[in-house]
């Protein structure tokens, strides 16, 4: 980028992830709330739970929207919707004192997960950036990890304090007075160029053959009749169900044992710190190795991690919670940064940001399927054993749906075409 587009573009990321930062770092506490709106509400875990799957399911409309809205009402302005919906999630959430009512806050937390995240700030963030694209999404994206970490650390302090419900006030007002100023007065979005500039068009000209070799030529018919876009979808699902499902209900799992709030949140405090490093490094993973490397790398440290979850699930000295923590934390970029990474080499860059949104729409599926099924498996087990080890088999299928679907993508193979014709011709 030139020196004055390159100064807006670091601009607009800093706000992007100072929103994922309060967006999802809000969002991404809800499992320390489980058990205060159980004893509040007088309701099972299985439906408690079910306020994340009303969540999520919202996300997941309002993310295939995403591709349609964004030359309506632009991405940026989607970003702002996201904010004031989790204005209003956090409001009725703290005053409620009904079930029903919870699940409709839930459903404004679902506009924030559906515009506020992942699809629209990749959104914003390609405008600005093409090259290392998985870089600067990677460390944005951290900004997710970095805000789960605050606030579980600053939720723990404040639910032992002043109560969970002022809690969640304090949560509207950060969006309040911190996300829609940002919005507003940060964010920016790219405008095309009315005209061309000759010396463009015959750069743009001579490009036109790699262009096309590299997937840009692809329809979104193209795209959803191919084999790898459905194999994605379904991996999505899955991988929606990973680190969400040990986010969410570990503390509850570490609470039941006797743990306290203050002292659970602390432990997740740290698991998102490490996070935040895994997210922001994992961009550059994925940029100097590929992504296929990048996928077999993040799940086999979600598989190894959940593994001793399991064998340590009666062990909760430092020694045996710290390692799990540190594994999964490795693996933090599943919650949400695949589609984003993966969207342009499976397809091409030309529709980038409707299947990025689609990807994520898949993603917010397996969300909103794996806080019933492990808070049902909770309530006839009688432990979140068995939860966790359905999720840690769907890692491994995760994982090779995903490096399989790569493999065999259009976008890839046009440019592996590509790359065997140069060859060809050079000798």
């Amino acid at each position: 980028m030139d020196k004055k587009n390159n100064k807006i573009g670091i601009r607009v990321a800093i706000g992007c992830f100072v929103i994922m930062f309060i967006h999802l770092g809000t969002i991404g506490t809800a499992g320390l709330f489980i058990p205060q709106f159980v004893r509040t509400l007088n309701f099972p875990v299985s439906q408690i739970s079910l306020n994340v799957t009303f969540s999520s399911l919202t996300g997941f409309f309002c993310s295939l929207l995403v591709g349609k809205l964004e030359n309506r009402i632009s991405a940026k302005n989607m970003l702002l919707i996201g904010s004031i919906a989790g204005i209003l999630h956090y409001l009725v959430a703290a005053v409620t004192h009904n079930i029903m009512f919870l699940y409709l806050g839930s459903v404004m937390g679902g506009i924030t997960f559906g515009f506020g995240t992942q699809a629209c700030n990749a959104a914003v963030i390609s405008q600005w950036f093409t090259e290392k694209r998985s870089t600067v999404i990677g460390i944005v994206f951290g900004g997710a990890a970095f805000g789960c970490a605050v606030m579980m650390f600053i939720s723990g302090i404040l639910i032992d304090s002043i109560g969970w419900r002022s809690t969640y006030m304090v949560f509207a007002a950060l969006h309040l007075l911190v996300a829609i100023p940002i919005n507003l007065f940060i964010l920016k979005e790219k405008k095309e160029a009315k005209e061309e500039p000759a010396s463009d068009k015959l750069m743009n000209a001579v490009e036109t053959t790699n262009i096309e070799a590299s997937g840009e030529t692809l329809t979104i018919k193209d795209v959803h009749q191919s084999p790898s876009y459905w194999i994605l979808m379904i991996s999505m699902v899955l991988c929606g169900t990973l680190v969400t499902g040990f986010k969410t209900f570990v503390p509850s799992f570490w609470q039941a044992n006797g743990m306290s709030a203050l002292t659970s949140s602390q432990y997740i405090s740290f698991f998102m710190v490490i996070a935040t490093i895994a997210s922001m490094a994992s961009g550059t993973i994925a940029d100097k190795f590929g992504n296929r490397v990048y996928i077999v790398y993040l799940h086999s440290a979600f598989l190894i991690g959940m593994v001793c979850v399991l064998l340590f699930s009666t062990q909760l000295d430092m020694v045996h919670i710290m390692i799990p923590i540190l594994l999964v934390a490795i693996a933090y970029p599943l919650y949400g940064a695949i589609p984003a990474t993966v969207a342009t080499e499976a397809f091409g860059g030309k529709n980038y940001k409707k299947v990025c949104g689609e990807l994520m729409g898949a993603f917010y599926v397996g969300l909103a399927m794996v806080s019933p099924i492990i808070g049902g498996l909770r309530d006839v087990t009688g432990t979140y054993n068995t939860g966790f080890t359905m999720i840690t088999i769907l890692s491994i299928i995760s994982c090779l749906m995903i490096v399989f679907a790569i493999k065999i993508s259009p976008a890839k193979r046009a440019a592996e075409e590509a790359n065997s014709e140069g060859n060809q011709e050079a000798a």
